[in-house]
């Protein structure tokens, strides 16, 4: 999937002028500056990102121009999809704000760890005003924009100035405490659009072996795959999920202890925004999951260990609404 998604910005975009695109093994190069060289100092080192869509995000926007960090790495986070694992990497400091980091410059960004504020405030100024609203406020932001420069910017495009629009931001319920995840706020574009499993609504029982060379398993991502459905939950309620084989009892607490490892498990996450973050997901090694979840579409992931086929299994069953919750 990824050969074929920078294929076709290949196919569609210019390379810089006098230059053809060339190849690198599997990959295409459309141009290259010396400054933009990676870290690793191979194009193969950039396959751990992957299935994470925050460079290819980046490479489709620099034809809009190159605004200061908190709109592009921004729009890159809010765009990039919930990469390979179950659990987001992201976190935030409690006293980092929007308009800090309006003027910030990349280092001071990365200091901050404004990504996940980044792309929460892309999420919320794009539902607001619209992508193409949005695009044309990002290519008139300049890389070394003013607070002030900003704030003209925004009056001109959205109708509303900067400082208005960061309070109605912070606002707004969701965000209070850092609740709003970045998988909730994810536009999530690749997993829910992903192939819908059909089932009767109370009960899935699903088993599917996960290989590099199994039918619809993406990846390897270093040591992971993955595999992209969708479901449609049609009935509010709580609902259990399951590997099969695993006695244990369910748990509405979630497994955190993962980090960034390779697992063998399911999760799923409702296609929405921040106001719609129901999820789930339970893992070999984990428990088994017990979560509220409302009417809608889902992303189901299936993930993997490259190094490994293995046949994963599990439930996703609706539970009776006298069903007793499980105390800590």
């Amino acid at each position: 999937m990824r050969r074929l998604l920078l294929v076709a910005l290949a196919s569609c975009g210019d390379s810089s002028p006098g230059e053809s695109p060339s190849y690198e093994g599997s990959h295409v190069v459309l141009f290259s500056e010396p400054e933009l060289g990676l870290c690793a100092g191979s194009l193969a080192a950039m396959d751990g990102f992957v299935p994470l869509n925050h460079e290819l995000v980046h490479s489709v926007a620099l034809p809009f121009g190159l605004p200061r960090p908190l709109f592009a790495e921004g729009l890159a986070v809010a765009y990039e999809g919930l990469g390979d694992g179950p659990l987001s990497a992201y976190g935030l400091l409690d006293d980092t704000n929007v308009l800090e980091l309006a003027e910030a410059d990349q280092r001071e960004f990365v200091d901050l760890a404004g990504y996940r504020l980044a792309g929460a405030f892309t999420h919320f100024l794009v539902q607001r005003h619209g992508i193409s609203q949005y695009m044309q406020a990002y290519g008139a932001i300049g890389r070394d924009a003013t607070t002030d420069d900003i704030d003209e910017v925004f009056r001109d495009m959205f109708g509303v100035s900067l400082e208005q629009s960061v309070a109605d931001f912070e606002s707004l319920p969701p965000l209070e405490g850092s609740a709003c995840s970045h998988p909730a706020f994810d536009a999530k574009l690749l997993e829910c659009d992903a192939p819908q499993l059909a089932w009767d609504g109370g009960h899935l029982s699903m088993e599917r072996t996960l290989a590099c060379e199994a039918s619809g398993v993406i990846g390897p991502f270093d040591d992971k795959l993955l595999a992209l459905h969708t479901i449609e939950i049609a009935t509010q309620g709580r609902y259990e999920l399951r590997l099969h084989g695993d006695a244990a009892q369910a748990s509405p607490y979630p497994d955190l202890g993962v980090g960034d490892n390779a697992v063998t498990g399911v999760s799923l996450r409702r296609c929405g925004g921040c106001d719609e973050g129901d999820w789930m997901a339970t893992w070999v090694g984990g428990t088994p999951r017990l979560a509220e979840l409302r009417p809608g579409l889902y992303s189901l992931r299936l993930h993997g260990v490259a190094t490994d086929a293995v046949t994963l299994g599990f439930t996703l069953s609706l539970l009776p609404n006298d069903a007793p919750m499980p105390t800590p």
